[in-house]
């Protein structure tokens, strides 16, 4: 057995005689994947001796995400459809004219302090946008991250961005993440990491926000979007720093993948728009302009000679991570969440 717990849940997994069972908890529900009916069928069995169980069947929802498949096509899709209506109906925006885009600019931080009068709704609207963003929408990502930055000191502009975002959400909430519908050797099973970084993005500290994103099964299985902890002197430096944090994650998702029968084969490619970074990571010699570079960036260039990882060039048009790091016109956000979310078809 093999067990892994974090703040969200605890996934235990078996393998015996040729079977894989796998087992989420969430509080008191459990989620069963077996490669065998007859595993699970016993598993079952199993626990409801000693517990007071009930068995709901298939999986039709859990923890406000509707789960849908396809058994002829063999995909499954992750929406929250339901949960963002109450949301909107929450906060009084059912009716609310839908926007192409979840942000648009950046948002300077309070001089004031803020005004408290908005500063409990706020906080209500940007955890119930990030409940939609970190479980099946990584296109809104970007916006409700930067929304999170002004929890201490809110305005109206603060507000009002917090409701493009619901209003965004109302005119896309049929999306979910659509996995599965490929063909292949290694369809499905082969890690894929984006990463990018917005240099000196956050108008007020002029830090640089770091953005990646990992595709397994032709969707997003994990992604990230966030304020880089000191201020990065050049884009390439923003860039490094960047792909420490996807490195390190490219490692996580392997190990888990490795854990659940699905080891990958030779290094996980991650995807990088930034030459003098690839450069970087490869080069040990320290010169005048990277000198002063932390010592914790460099753990890439470890993982890349090791061979978990291997860094490719992409164009920053084909960037997947860009829609993770800054606002983006509408084009450019309908082109990468399509590709995000599994739906290149639409």
């Amino acid at each position: 057995g093999f067990t892994i717990s974090s703040a969200d849940a605890c996934v235990f997994t078996r393998r015996k005689n040729g079977e894989t069972l796998v087992v989420v908890l969430y509080v008191d529900d459990l989620l069963i994947a077996s490669s065998t009916v007859e595993a699970m069928v016993n598993f079952k069995r199993a626990i409801s001796i000693k517990f007071n169980m009930k068995d709901l069947g298939e999986t039709r929802y859990i923890l406000g995400m509707e789960v849908i498949r396809n058994r002829a096509e063999r995909t499954l899709e992750l929406r929250q459809t339901g949960y963002v209506q109450r949301v909107l109906e929450r906060f009084g925006m059912e009716q609310a004219r839908p926007v192409a885009t979840p942000a648009e600019g950046s948002l300077a931080r309070s001089e004031s302090g803020g005004k408290p009068e908005l500063r409990g709704e706020f906080l209500q609207m940007v955890g119930a946008e990030l409940h939609a963003t970190r479980w099946t929408r990584p296109d809104g990502s970007f916006a409700v991250h930067e929304l999170s930055r002004h929890m201490s000191a809110v305005e109206q502009e603060h507000v009002v961005a917090a409701k493009r975002v619901l209003r965004y959400l109302r005119g896309t909430s049929e999306l979910g993440i659509k996995y599965g519908g490929m063909t292949g050797s290694d369809a499905g099973t082969k890690l894929v990491g984006y990463c990018d970084s917005d240099w000196a993005g956050d108008v007020s500290t002029r830090r640089s926000t770091t953005g990646y994103v990992f595709m397994l099964g032709g969707a997003a299985v994990s992604w990230e979007s966030r304020l880089q902890p000191t201020v990065a002197l050049s884009s390439s430096e923003a860039e490094y720093m960047a792909l420490s944090a996807a490195v390190q994650e490219a490692l996580h998702l392997r190990q888990l993948l490795k854990d659940l029968g699905f080891e990958q084969r030779g290094a996980t490619p991650i995807k990088e728009d930034n030459q003098a970074c690839i450069a970087l990571s490869k080069n040990k010699v320290t010169s005048k302009r990277t000198k002063h570079i932390d010592v914790r960036y460099h753990f890439t260039r470890e993982r890349v000679e090791s061979g978990e990882v291997v860094l490719e060039y992409v164009p920053s048009a084909e960037q997947l991570a860009d829609l993770l790091t800054k606002a983006l016109e509408r084009v450019k956000v309908e082109r990468l969440r399509a590709r995000v979310l599994g739906h290149d078809d639409i």
